[in-house]
């Protein structure tokens, strides 16, 4: 990493340091002597104290108050987010709204809501009431006591369990029963003002069966019966809710209730009420209706309870039907006012310690500030380096355009023989390893023979010689076919850690090509021209272990000083270019013989066969590039640009929505 990274920041650092401490010294200096010659100064410097501390001990009761409305808002988002089951029921039942229905479907619904929601059943219990009546509910084995409740009755009789005991409150006399019998808690109340307002009401926190405390909500829900009778074809009307169970502007009737309970524990965990000791705050949440607190404010080492100061600031958390209130203060209690009445020390500078301390801290927060943006802005650089040749970084830190005009570039295309049966039978995380090691051995490869690797694309490999610094042409066909010879040797002998061994098949060819860079988020180096589509066709018509090549690079090989042993393969037909003469490069003649394989045979022993595969990775060239819609846009620019001998570099500015050239898999 580069030494400025570290140094500048440090040198800004100690800079700021030295500059604040001067500046608090120099003013502390000027205040101690203005202390001592303006004693008559000092009644007036104690009422400006007094009033900033009132003006702290102001703004410490408003921060308190903002954080207990932001947890009463939290409570109250965290409430109606558990009521969103209701709501989905509700869906369910406008779309089929027949009653029994429902009945009979609800345990399916109710499933499907509690597996999309993720709901722990274990924890929350749904419930669908028509009329008002309990019909279903879920999880049922341990609820089912709870069917056939009517939730507008003022009293429902409860029969006996098997053991001949009961479970409930002894009947009012109001109700019509025999004295000493029992019934459930009058639960029309709660439902009826779920009518009344037309939405959902909370109540609770009750204690469950299960021993936990619940927050039930009613959710009211309101149809037009259309095709159906008003009671959604049921044989029974509501209980005694003739005035509000029908909305006469609209026609809608009252279809039933969706019922919810649910943790009160998972609504404080969700508000984060909890986490208001740690910021600094006691509190405490109340039912005043019973008279009980529900929560409060704990020491996090020894458990016990952590009481609010007094004036504690007071906040409703409202909802219908039900309330609570939050109580919150300072744990360390609020700001004391001083008392003023003596003088202190008029030469006596208490600020300058601190505020020292603080020049320094915040001179460091700034250092840090300054390295981690310079490292950041460094690692960017490196990644761009290492992602693209570093003649192109100056035009892409500039804005600009870059492509350059190579007259003879030698280009290699590879791919894995029977990729495609080998992908269909491998999990993707193995494919991915495989090809790991595959293309971490050709990058060191393409660094020993200074070729540059432009780009992998699933298993094809494609890589040059004589970009992106122009080469001889017979030296980059050279350093291409040692590489490609280097594959086929490295290839043969890499066994996977999974213990696959591959084949592959090589093509090239030499020829011009245009190199630019391509896109704006993420830049690339491309090559594109028919040079680029032949090398393609090389590598789709080479044969398993063997180097193809066309007859270009044939001749460039055949001229070069490095002699390799050239077999002539024939004219055969290349898709889109007709009979081609073409060739094998076999070995480099003047390389060890037992550490390059021959290849003349076609086949290396040691690797099994496998069948080839069809088509050929092949990038967009520039001629087909220019006969698309993108032509029209940039044409003019294109046309315009500045050549330079052999290499023409286009300036313009960048298109901010340039497209990325990318290639194509025919």
């Amino acid at each position: 990493m580069d030494k400025r990274v570290y140094l500048v920041p440090l040198i800004f650092t100690l800079v700021c340091v030295t500059i604040g401490i001067f500046g608090v010294l120099s003013a502390a200096s000027i205040t101690s002597k203005s202390y001592k010659s303006q004693s008559d100064e000092t009644f007036a410097l104690h009422s400006v104290l007094h009033l900033e501390e009132n003006a702290r001990l102001d703004l410490q009761r408003l921060t308190v108050e903002v954080q207990a409305k932001d947890t009463a808002n939290a409570i109250i988002k965290a409430l109606y987010s558990a009521s969103l089951p209701t709501t989905m029921v509700e869906a369910f039942v406008r779309d089929r709204p027949e009653s029994y229905f429902m009945e009979d479907n609800f345990e399916k619904f109710a499933t499907i809501i509690v597996a999309t929601l993720q709901l722990n059943i274990s924890e929350v219990i749904l419930g669908l009431a028509p009329n008002g009546i309990m019909a279903g509910i879920l999880p049922y084995e341990s609820n089912k006591g709870a069917i056939g409740h009517d939730l507008l009755h003022p009293c429902k009789f409860t029969p006996p369990k098997p053991d001949g005991t009961f479970e409930g409150i002894l009947c009012p006399d109001s109700c019509g029963y025999d004295a000493g019998l029992f019934c459930y808690p009058s639960r029309r109340e709660p439902t009826l003002e779920a009518i009344r307002t037309r939405q959902a009401t909370f109540a609770g926190p009750v204690k469950l069966v299960q021993g936990s405390y619940g927050v039930i909500v009613r959710h009211p829900m309101f149809l037009h019966p259309g095709e159906l009778n008003s009671t959604f074809n049921r044989s029974t009307e509501p209980h005694d809710c003739a005035a509000d169970c029908v909305i006469e502007s609209t026609g809608e009737r009252f279809w039933g209730l969706a019922t919810v309970i649910f943790p009160f524990e998972s609504v404080l965990i969700i508000s984060g009420i909890s986490d208001l000791t740690a910021k600094g705050y006691a509190f405490k949440l109340t039912d005043e209706v019973l008279n009980e607190t529900l929560i409060q404010s704990v020491d996090p080492i020894t458990n016990a309870p952590i009481a609010v100061s007094e004036p504690a600031v007071r906040w409703i958390v409202e909802l219908p039907y039900q309330s609570y209130y939050i109580y919150m203060s300072p744990i360390d209690g609020w700001i004391q006012l001083s008392d003023h009445g003596n003088s202190q020390d008029p030469g006596q500078v208490s600020w300058k310690i601190p505020l020292c301390c603080g020049v320094a801290v915040l001179s460091i927060f700034l250092g840090l500030v300054l390295s981690a943006q310079m490292i950041y802005k460094r690692q960017h650089e490196l990644l761009l380096q290492a992602m693209l040749p570093p003649k192109v970084l100056p035009y892409i830190a500039r804005g600009l355009d870059f492509c350059e005009v190579f007259p003879s570039v030698t280009i290699l295309f590879s791919d894995i023989v029977s990729y495609t049966n080998m992908v269909g039978e491998m999990p993707a995380m193995k494919v991915v390893s495989m090809l790991n090691e595959l293309y971490t051995l050709y990058d060191q490869l393409a660094d020993e023979h200074s070729v540059y690797k432009v780009e992998t694309i699933g298993d094809a490999f494609m890589c040059a010689g004589g970009v992106p610094d122009e080469m001889d042409p017979e030296e980059n066909a050279i350093c291409v076919a040692s590489m490609a010879l280097s594959m086929i040797h490295k290839t043969n002998e890499l066994e996977t850690h999974d213990g696959l061994r591959l084949k592959i098949r090589v093509g090239i060819h030499s020829g011009p090509v245009v190199a630019a860079v391509i896109g704006i988020k993420m830049p690339h180096y491309c090559l594109f021209g028919d040079t680029v589509n032949v090398a393609s066709r090389m590598e789709s018509n080479s044969e398993s272990m063997r180097v193809h090549i066309s007859e270009d690079t044939y001749e460039l090989l055949r001229e070069s000083s490095d002699a390799f042993s050239l077999e002539a393969r024939g004219l055969i037909n290349i898709k889109g270019k007709g009979e081609m003469r073409t060739y094998w490069v076999t070995r480099a003649l003047n390389k060890d013989t037992t550490t390059t394989p021959s290849l003349s045979g076609g086949h290396l022993s040691a690797i099994p066969d496998l069948e080839p595969i069809k088509g050929s990775w092949q990038p967009l060239t520039v001629e087909s590039f220019l006969s698309t819609d993108i032509e029209r846009n940039h044409s003019s620019q294109i046309s315009s640009r500045p050549q330079i001998a052999k290499h023409a570099t286009f300036e313009t500015k960048r298109e901010r929505k340039s497209p990325r050239f990318k290639t194509d898999i025919v």
